[in-house]
């Protein structure tokens, strides 16, 4: 296997990809767009946007192996998502993308839907928490909850972020009613519920830095 590609290749071996995964999951082909615009992925009912590569760039496996997982996690989306659930309060809206996005890739690799489902999307989680660690300085802040809860509610992330005194609670019942969820609006009506707690709590809460609290330490 090749372990370097240029740009003008690496193109084609994921578009390729993301056309056998569609056969795979019995979908319909997808649309590559590559785009200037995006730094991870995006997907409609149609088509699928990826952050571009220019023609002399040399990747790496790594970056095959985090393309790929971009492009099943959107065809994840293509599978199980309803497009157009959502609701009118941004927060809850980004709230629901991150219940969504567990949601999706917990079933897929309960359904065990190709050979290493699991160890690609759990490379991926991942892979963007490292860089999330290496960005984020206030674990604190509300804008990061739903981040938190997006890799809390992965069993299969191995690497955990901080989470605010008060979370664990509210994400452990979170994640055990998002792994029961059966379609969008079960994942949005549990986004709902995560919002209501969420707004019971101080508007900061501090951080326990080891991601470990657990749900039974808090009263």
């Amino acid at each position: 296997m090749k372990t370097k590609y240029f740009g003008y290749e690496f193109r084609p071996a994921v578009t390729l990809f993301a056309h056998k995964i569609c056969e795979s999951l019995s979908l319909d082909p997808v649309v590559i767009e590559w785009s200037e615009y995006t730094q991870t992925a995006a997907i409609n009912t149609t088509t699928m946007v990826l952050a571009n590569v220019r023609d002399d760039a040399v990747l790496t496996i790594g970056d095959l192996q985090r393309y790929t997982g971009f492009v099943v996690h959107e065809l994840l989306h293509r599978k199980y998502t309803i497009f157009g659930v959502n609701h009118k309060d941004q927060y809850v809206r980004t709230l629901h993308n991150a219940i969504e996005d567990a949601w999706i890739e917990h079933k897929a690799i309960q359904a065990n839907l190709t050979g290493n489902i699991a160890e690609l999307l759990g490379s991926l989680i991942d892979n963007m928490t490292t860089e999330g660690l290496a960005q984020v300085s206030d674990w604190s802040n509300p804008a990061q909850y739903p981040y938190v809860l997006a890799v809390y509610a992965r069993p299969h992330a191995t690497i955990k972020v901080p989470v605010a005194h008060g979370l664990a609670p509210i994400f452990d019942e979170a994640t055990r009613r998002t792994h029961l969820c059966k379609s969008s609006r079960d994942t949005l009506a549990v986004a709902v519920w995560v919002y209501g707690q969420l707004s019971k709590l101080p508007t900061k809460q501090p951080v326990n830095p080891d991601g470990n609290e657990q749900g039974d330490e808090q009263g």
